[in-house]
Formats: structure tokens, sequence, C-alpha cells
């Protein structure tokens, strides 16, 4: 449990859009926990970038905490090859 420990951050949240998001998550996060139970695991939502482009904003002045996290490893999980959420979360994942 030193300070070296994995990071790995779960990508996720966009529960209000689906309910059915949260049990992905949920499953998801309890999965990367037993897999690695000495990583850190952390949890953002891409619902920020989500919203803005949903009113027709500018998605980059959004706040988004996995733009601003150190970790090592990135998850996601669901329905994430589709069109929506490339061109909404693509630019997150591709930095």
């Amino acid at each position: 449990m030193g300070k070296n420990r994995i990071k790995i951050l779960y990508y996720g949240a966009c529960w209000p859009t689906n309910i059915g998001n949260a049990f992905i998550d949920y499953g998801s996060i309890y999965s990367l926990k037993k897999a690695a139970p000495d990583a850190q695991v952390f949890f953002a939502s891409e619902l920020p970038r989500w919203l803005f482009n949903f009113y027709g904003k500018n998605m980059n002045k959004s706040i988004d905490l996995a733009e601003k996290m150190k970790i090592d490893f990135l998850v996601v999980s669901g329905m994430v090859l589709c069109d929506d959420f490339i061109k909404i979360q693509g630019p997150i994942l591709k930095d």
C-alpha cells in the first residue's frame, strides 16, 4: 500500500441518460478491485462532456477530472465503440 501503487481510472457514469450504466459501472469497478486489490481505483464521469455536447456547447470547455489525473491505466465499459462515444469521449481517451 505504498505510494507506488498502480493508479487505475474507471471512466463512466452517464447514469442520468440510462440507469443501466450504473450497473455496468459498479460491476466493472468491483471487478477491477478484485483483479488488482493493491491498485488505487479512481472514478471519473464522462457526463460533463456529454452534457456540453447535448446542449450544443463546446465540449472542450467542460471540466473533466480524467484530463487532470495522472494515471497508469484507463478503463471504460459498456457501449464504448459507438460513434457518439468516440466523438464525445475520444479526445479524453486520446490524452
